[in-house]
């Protein structure tokens, strides 16, 4: 579960994931107005996680339920059908030059793709509220692939690869690369060894 939500370009899944430019039974007008607002979107996600987070006198749940509900409000907010938006969110009245675009992404397909997408981030508004990310998640892999070799070599079938994750692991919690442990074994310094050699 990645939520780089406010590290990250969310609204490029969309464009990845979904596939908007190569797929043409959704309608053109509606690819061209989400490709050239994308960053809109994920303004619209922010907008919505800061303000239940900075929301007082209300229980978490509460808050999780506004962001839920704000969440999976947002594309329809972002196409110009602004019947459900709350009022910090918009004044619930269309703008001037804008059209509402939802029927048209309804009809063609597009509409479900976006609340595919949409959904992953509902259903982890509590990570969200809460400021959570798998950074500390990507770390350990990244130290994990530094003691393997990265992907470039094998060493799934050898004791060799559970001996680099344990060291990995160990190098992880205690935040010395496992210069300690190389200094009780050798009773030296790692780098003293290597400039008597």
């Amino acid at each position: 579960m990645v939520l780089h939500i406010l590290n990250a370009d969310v609204p490029l899944e969309l464009e990845v994931g979904g596939g908007l430019n190569s797929r043409t039974s959704f309608s053109l007008r509606v690819r061209k107005y989400i490709l050239g607002n994308i960053l809109r979107f994920r303004g619209d996600v922010t907008k919505c996680i800061l303000h239940w987070t900075n929301e007082t006198g209300i229980t978490k749940v509460q808050k999780i339920k506004g962001i839920q509900k704000d969440l999976a409000n947002a594309p329809y907010h972002r196409l110009g059908q602004h019947t459900n938006c709350s009022s910090y969110f918009c004044n619930g009245s269309l703008k001037p030059n804008e059209q509402n675009l939802v029927p048209e992404a309804e009809t063609s397909g597009i509409m479900n793709e976006i609340k595919n997408h949409t959904l992953r981030l509902v259903y982890n508004a509590e990570s969200l509220l809460e400021n959570k990310n798998n950074n500390i998640c990507e770390q350990f892999n990244a130290l994990i692939n530094k003691f393997v070799a990265g992907k470039r070599l094998n060493f799934s079938r050898k004791e060799s690869y559970n001996t680099r994750v344990e060291a990995a692991v160990v190098s992880f919690n205690s935040k010395q690369y496992l210069r300690q442990i190389y200094k009780k074994i050798s009773n030296c310094s790692p780098g003293k060894q290597i400039i008597n050699a």
